[in-house]
């Protein structure tokens, strides 16, 4: 087979047909294809260039939605040409029902779940090993340290995986290839093919399943089609698809003080024994989670703000007197740069010279050694400093909430309607977890939690910085429940017998974690039952 523009000429009836060549498709996709069975992924991008995977949608809050030309892709790989790396699992609590929240619980349980986590570690090149088991791991009722946030070695899986697609015998990836509609046969009961077009060529390309995996929006956005078509599959207005979108907030309201200074050498970015970069990830424990009535959220450790000299770290104190002049160049896209390149006061930039030269030697050590870390690992700057402090940035899990939610346009049925929307329960949970983990770090002699702005303004201070639209989670979520969910336990669309959904749009919760990695784990998951079902 063979990677093409354009779809083949013969009206040969594949196995699978994938939607999209992202992360999940090309688990899928190349699954399937060692199996012997025959794969078509249509791919609506270029092999080489990543471009805007949405070009039909309108965001009605651009305050809390990235730019679609930011978070979405099209193109060989899909996403991942935009992916910052970063491979984390879910969590078991993510996986029950919470009485203080909304949130649903899997029809799958965590352990099925976790079954895949190897595969798709090895299939991203993370590293497998993400929970700690040594003596540095803290894991009790008041703090959990255990869990490792990896960096996968290289992020465009197009690039990676270009060999593997173009040798296979098995799969053939059409480029330039956009899905405009999903066919059912008369009776609703089964999808045929996809309708397509490329350029000025339309084709119908036929297939025994159909799997999509063309991103959360996109995905959404074909089922939504098909609604409109098939609506007693989707349980007509109350039906899930479409609502409950979801994503992560994240930012900085804190810094994290350590008693020990020497502790931070543990939390920031490691290299294990195989070359992979990992990072140690601070959690509340499901048993305070729920005695705080709070979301999952995950907190890691970042340079401190580099205008503040109390850091005491001169290669730090070295970039912010820099910054005016870094900052302009493309070399150092960094926010600290930018914040550090205006509102200097002059008594700092004293401070800041005296920690450059009371360790000149530690200084240009740091500076080399990050530069190169950052050159080799695309890791953010840090170091270790002799004060023990650094920013501590969260990653925290948002509700489901059915008035967040994509829909077609009224209008203009082509296009998306995006209206994503944060809560006050999303924003309070942020706050009140800071709250617990300082309790949790002084009862634990630790450290301590310094706020970066007034406590009376920490919501508004959370909200200001709640913005995603990258991760796309839940508008087609899963459930054994028509009612409740849009793919059941084998991410089978409801109602269909061989429409599939591989996507971040299928997990029922946000946890604490990136989607990356859970969702192909749950593509993997998939391509195993699909190679179960064409076996029968």
């Amino acid at each position: 087979m063979a990677i093409m523009y354009g779809c083949p000429n013969s009206d040969q009836v594949f196995d699978i047909c994938v939607i999209g060549s992202g992360p999940a498709g090309l688990a899928v996709a190349l699954t399937c294809g060692r199996r012997g069975h025959s794969v078509i992924v249509l791919e609506a991008g270029d092999q080489k260039k990543a471009s805007l995977a949405l070009d039909s949608a309108d965001v009605l809050d651009s305050t809390t939605h990235a730019p679609l030309h930011v978070s979405t892709r099209v193109g060989f790989g899909g996403t991942s040409s935009a992916w910052g790396g970063l491979c984390v699992p879910y969590d078991p609590i993510d996986f029950s029902r919470r009485s203080w929240i909304s949130a649903p619980e899997w029809p799958i349980s965590h352990d099925e779940f976790t079954r895949w986590r190897v595969e798709a570690a090895r299939f991203l090149g993370c590293g497998e090993t993400f929970d700690d088991t040594g003596s540095i791991a803290i894991r009790n009722e008041d703090l959990d340290s255990g869990q490792f946030g990896r960096l996968a070695r290289r992020n465009a899986l197009g690039k990676v995986y270009y060999t593997a697609v173009a040798t296979s015998r098995s799969v053939t990836v059409c480029m330039g290839v956009r899905a405009l509609n999903i066919i059912c046969d008369s009776t609703g009961s089964q999808v045929v093919g996809v309708d397509t077009s490329a350029g000025s060529v339309s084709k119908r390309v036929l297939a025994r399943r159909i799997v999509v995996a063309a991103g959360g929006l996109r995905t959404t956005q074909l089922l939504l089609a098909l609604a409109q078509a098939w609506p007693r599959h989707f349980q007509s207005n109350t039906a899930p698809l479409g609502k409950y979108y979801m994503g992560h907030l994240t930012g900085e309201i804190a810094a994290l003080v350590l008693d020990n200074p020497r502790d931070a050498a543990a939390y920031l970015y490691n290299r294990d024994p195989d070359g992979h970069w990992f990072q140690r990830r601070l959690k509340l424990p499901p048993s305070l989670q729920e005695m705080e009535r709070v979301m999952n959220t995950a907190f890691t450790l970042r340079a401190p703000m580099l205008n503040d000299p109390r850091h005491r770290d001169g290669a730090l104190s070295a970039l912010a007197l820099l910054a005016p002049a870094l900052h302009k160049v493309s070399l150092a896209k960094s926010e600290r740069l930018r914040a550090a390149a205006v509102g200097q006061r002059s008594s700092d930039r004293l401070l800041h010279l005296r920690n450059i030269i009371a360790q000149a030697f530690t200084t240009m050590r740091n500076l080399s050694a990050a530069a190169v870390r950052r050159r080799i690992g695309h890791l953010p700057f840090m170091t270790l400093n002799s004060a023990g402090r650094y920013a501590l940035r969260y990653h925290a899990e948002q509700a489901p909430n059915q008035y967040s939610k994509v829909s077609l346009g009224s209008k203009n049925a082509s296009r998306l309607t995006i209206d994503f929307q944060y809560t006050h329960v999303d924003v309070d949970s942020v706050v009140r977890s800071h709250e617990s983990l300082d309790k949790s770090l002084r009862k634990l002699g630790i450290g301590r939690l310094e706020y970066i702005v007034p406590r009376d303004q920490c919501h508004d201070a959370v909200s200001n910085q709640a913005r995603d639209g990258y991760h796309q989670i839940g508008t087609t979520r899963m459930s054994d429940n028509p009612l409740e969910g849009v793919v059941d336990r084998n991410c089978r669309v409801h109602g269909f017998a061989n429409l599939y959904v591989a996507s971040a749009s299928a997990l029922p919760t946000s946890g604490s974690a990136n989607p990356t990695l859970p969702v192909v784990m749950m593509a993997l998951r998939l391509a195993d039952h699909l190679q179960n079902t064409i076996a029968r």
